[in-house]
């Protein structure tokens, strides 16, 4: 099984189902659901954030925790696009400066229609990343076509 598929199931088994436009991924803190979100494969040994959806403060940083911490113990890359759809909340800069404070990297700056930062962050220790994290190479290709998650993992 490749590291990705690993990733997810450890993901998948740190949240909750939920039933949200932002993702069927329901992350917990404290017993109450602090974001909803939508995850995916994105490669051997990579995996794409493609939405976030805070319902309470400090829910991003419970969500990208159990992200983070099961990409590393995986070997696994992350990749995301930071885009502000909300800006009452954190503008684009904003978001991009609290994804570098996680130890992602600006891949490329994207989409003309809105401003919108690709970005990687490779995995800490943990087994060696795939092909996905070969130096040199930024997002997967399946990424740059895909604007959601390759492979959904959601279960009705």
């Amino acid at each position: 099984m490749d590291p990705a598929y690993r990733c997810m199931a450890d993901i998948e088994a740190q949240c909750v189902r939920g039933r949200h436009q932002a993702g069927e991924l329901a992350f917990a803190s404290g017993g109450r659901v602090v974001l909803h979100g939508s995850v995916g494969i994105s490669g051997p040994a990579a995996i794409h954030v493609s939405t976030l959806f805070a319902v309470e403060r400090g829910g991003g940083r419970a969500a990208m925790r159990v992200i983070i911490d099961a990409a590393d113990r995986h070997g696994v890359d992350v990749t995301l696009t930071a885009a502000s759809y909300v800006p009452s909340r954190m503008t684009t800069q904003q978001l991009v400066d609290w994804y570098r404070r996680l130890g992602f990297e600006v891949v490329a700056e994207t989409r003309a229609w809105a401003r919108a930062v690709d970005m990687i962050r490779r995995p800490r220790g943990g087994a060696p990343a795939g092909p996905a994290a070969s130096p040199g190479v930024g997002l997967p290709p399946a990424v740059k076509q895909s604007p959601g998650p390759l492979l959904d993992f959601r279960r009705t």
